[in-house]
């Protein structure tokens, strides 16, 4: 695995040390030029989290992945270049306000200076920047967040419409990756998974998001959305397009 070979994939051309102003560069850089993408449990291709495997997969053949690869990898890289990370777990909050399958998401905790921060590259439409877990309100690229505590969770959540909406529910607990071999199966392989329905591609862009399922392709720019409606069959074509 090759710091620099990966660094090189995100568009970064030298090794920036561990700041907060840094790691900002890092995660936007990360979410901007890697997708969060399903394709391989759609192809029926096992997700092994392994970190040979998963830096092959993500850096040497420019694929994207789930949450498990992208922050696994993610998290790799942020240790050797001096952070202080470590892989939690969370859960994912449903639409209708009930929750998805307890610790089936994975996420990242970065210490600088003394201050904790959650940074995450595998949660689809989330924040470009890290969000300190200490409650202060994060104003990232595409957005506005913050951690809120409660007695022994923290949730973390996006402003939006006039009000604050729950994303995922977490705590500090450090998990290894092994810790997430039974839910990566679950994410592959059981009919309750939100991810193996349909395929799903999406990435950040500097002006805002580009997202493509089987059935419509979505892009958002400053702000604006557009929806067009698309095929299976569609899928190759506008992922060459886009992606």
């Amino acid at each position: 695995m090759d710091l620099t070979a990966y660094l090189k994939k995100i568009g970064m051309t030298s090794i920036p040390a561990p700041t907060l102003e840094n790691l900002k560069y890092i995660q936007e850089s990360h979410m901007l030029h890697i997708p969060f993408e399903n394709l391989d449990i759609l192809n029926t291709t096992p997700i092994v989290l392994d970190m040979e495997k998963l830096y092959q997969k993500i850096i040497l053949d420019s694929r994207g992945g789930i949450c498990f690869e992208l922050n696994a990898l993610y998290n790799w890289l942020l240790q050797q270049l001096g952070y202080k990370s470590y892989l939690i777990s969370a859960t994912v909050v449903k639409g209708n306000g009930e929750w998805n399958k307890l610790d089936t998401h994975m996420s990242v905790i970065t210490e600088i200076d003394g201050q904790r921060y959650l940074t995450d590259v595998g949660f689809g439409d989330a924040s470009l920047h890290p969000i300190p877990i200490d409650g202060q309100t994060a104003q990232a690229p595409n957005g506005t967040y913050r951690i809120r505590q409660t007695e022994s969770l923290y949730y973390l959540e996006e402003y939006r419409e006039d009000d604050w909406i729950i994303k995922h529910r977490f705590t500090l607990e450090p998990r290894t990756l092994e810790y997430f071999h039974p839910r990566n199966d679950f994410i592959q392989f059981d009919e309750s998974s939100p991810f193996n329905k349909s395929r799903l591609i999406t990435k950040a862009t500097p002006n805002g998001r580009i997202t493509l399922t089987d059935h419509q392709l979505t892009i958002t720019e400053n702000g604006k959305k557009s929806v067009s409606p698309s095929t299976p069959d569609d899928f190759d074509n506008l992922m060459s397009r886009h992606f």
